[in-house]
């Protein structure tokens, strides 16, 4: 009996372990099974995401096949062009970023823009074009970059892009051609018109490449005849930053100070017309620097040729020695003013 109960003790524990076994087994086959349905839903929906993108893909090439279509023939507008890329970034806007469709756009809308704006006068019709460009902005505006594009500091954006390559040469070659520095608003007309589509780079590269060169020329060439170089300089120095304001300054000091101080006399007020204007626009070393070197020696001078005599009406002479001084006032010589008070109280002496 002992040895039967033993036995079936045995048996029971093989058992037992076989049960065990088998159900380990069937748990591992499910979770195969598991894993192998997951794959499959996964290849499934990387399939139909395929399939997906291959369609999107074919309805964009489509359209654009469509587009160059019109463009060929020769029927394309930038409106229709808009409208066009507008309905394709609405439905596929993944795809449009991730494609770079902003640029392509660009590259269709360039050669409509260059025939848009041909025979365009930007100084006498500034406000043309502003309604296009900025239709074209707000759409631009939003593009995000691929995401496989390697930024750079110096990334231009397609809008920008096209401005560069449409707008830009037109200005310049319109004002290197016409316009004279000497009237200033008519380009502060068209930069104002334009002020809200004009990036930061081609307010630069306007400025610095089609502004500068003709203030600097007109400048260089100015005689004392002409309009005085404040009137048309000073409109200016607002937008033009300090490192080109400081570069015109140069050029505006050597200028005055050949034309107007250089055959300057004491008796002559032009000096006062030219220079005031300039005081507080010239830094201060420069401005004290000008007004020591062409204008404290002259005055001095003056008072000290000036001959007392009885036949001179104090009255007259202190009236006089009151114009001098009061000219270096109003003017800030600052310590050029000391120099003309000792010098008119040696010549009183």
């Amino acid at each position: 009996m002992p040895e039967l109960q033993y036995n079936l003790r045995v048996l029971v524990d093989q058992a037992a372990v076989d049960i065990t076994g088998l159900d380990e087994q069937l748990q591992r086959e499910k979770e195969g099974v598991d894993n192998l349905m997951r794959e499959k839903n996964r290849l499934a929906e990387q399939e139909a995401s395929h399939r997906h993108e291959l369609q999107v893909m074919e309805a964009i090439t489509g359209v654009l096949e469509q587009v160059r279509a019109d463009e060929a023939a020769g029927v394309l507008t930038p409106e229709a062009l808009l409208d066009t890329f507008r309905e394709l970034k609405t439905r596929h806007q993944e795809v449009f970023d991730l494609c770079g469709l902003a640029w392509i756009a660009c590259e269709f809308m360039r050669p409509l823009m260059i025939r848009e704006f041909h025979g365009w006068q930007p100084l006498r019709d500034p406000s043309f074009g502003l309604e296009l460009m900025t239709q074209w902005k707000d759409f631009l505006q939003h593009h995000q970059h691929p995401q496989h594009y390697d930024f750079r500091s110096d990334y231009i954006d397609p809008y920008t892009q096209l401005l560069l390559d449409v707008i830009l040469p037109v200005v310049r070659a319109t004002c290197t051609n016409f316009w004279d520095a000497r009237d200033p608003e008519s380009m502060l007309r068209f930069l104002e018109s334009w002020e809200e589509l004009l990036p930061t780079v081609v307010l630069e590269s306007t400025l610095e490449d089609v502004i500068m060169p003709k203030l600097s020329a007109a400048i260089d060439s100015w005689d004392r005849e002409d309009v005085p170089i404040h009137a048309w300089v000073h409109p200016w120095l607002p937008i033009l930053g300090q490192v080109r304001t400081d570069t015109l300054c140069h050029s505006v000091r050597y200028k005055l100070s050949t034309v107007v101080l250089r055959s300057w006399q004491s008796h002559d007020a032009s000096a006062y017309a030219a220079l005031s204007p300039w005081k507080g626009v010239f830094d201060p070393a420069s401005w004290e620097a000008m007004i020591t070197r062409y204008i404290v020696p002259k005055l001095k001078l003056s008072l000290q040729e000036l001959q007392i005599s009885p036949a001179v009406n104090n009255q007259e002479l202190d009236q006089f020695k009151d114009q001098l001084t009061g000219a270096c006032d109003k003017l800030q010589f600052g310590a050029a003013t000391d120099a003309v008070h000792r010098a008119s109280v040696s010549s009183a002496g």
